[in-house]
């Protein structure tokens, strides 16, 4: 007897098409894992839950014109569905606000566009019920750590989204790929980092001197 085998479907909203292929491609290569649809706006996500039996929805946070849309489609989807998908919300930068609002609108995760090599996990185990709440507790602890380099540091969204993947080891070329950017700007957010931190001369010494902050912080 051959058993065939039940994959979960996944619905991507994003308004970067280029980011939809490369999540495509990479979710598509999961054998359990099937892409069924991917839109950029707000009026063809609302559409899909009746169009599609989907399982779990991948929805950007800053979607539409002026962003933020993610949210109020997260909110729609919870409340105008009886069999719902559950939402994963997607997120160049970490956000306390915006993460927030994305759980009471109905979201059971969230996660960094730069991270979404984790998705294929987080996926089969929310689909399975078996999501453990200490990564959660984990990621909600990052943002805290971002919230800390906004305000003691004063670093932009996109000087924090760099120092983080500097942190992780990332090299300049990774780094511009993930993040969608350009070298120019990479440059100028770099710069814009060094010129906060003044004893810094390279993102690297940036890390190390924001890790003697954290170390002494926790302490």
């Amino acid at each position: 007897m051959v058993f065939k085998m039940t994959r979960i479907n996944v619905a991507i909203i994003d308004t970067n098409q280029e980011f939809i292929s490369r999540l495509t491609r990479y979710l598509d290569s999961s054998k359990d894992i099937l892409v069924v649809s991917t839109v950029t706006k707000k009026s063809q996500a609302l559409k899909l839950p009746e169009i599609y039996d989907i399982d779990i929805m991948l929805i950007d946070i800053n979607l539409g014109e002026k962003g933020c849309e993610g949210i109020s489609v997260a909110n729609e989807i919870v409340t105008s569905y009886f069999q719902k998908p559950k939402l994963i919300m997607l997120t160049n930068y970490n956000d306390e606000e915006l993460v927030r609002k994305s759980f009471i609108a109905g979201a059971v995760y969230y996660i960094l566009k730069s991270n979404y090599k984790m998705l294929p996990v987080i996926i089969r185990q929310i689909h399975n019920n078996d999501f453990p709440i200490e990564s959660v507790i984990r990621d909600y602890a990052d943002l805290m750590k971002d919230k800390i380099l906004k305000s003691k540091f004063l670093l932009s969204d996109s000087e924090i989204a760099i120092y983080k993947l500097a942190e992780k080891g990332g090299k300049k070329s990774k780094i511009i790929e993930d993040l969608y950017i350009s070298e120019s700007t990479y440059k100028k957010h770099v710069n814009s980092i060094l010129k906060k931190i003044k004893s810094a001369k390279n993102i690297r010494q940036a890390v190390e001197k924001f890790k003697e902050y954290f170390v002494a912080y926790k302490s």
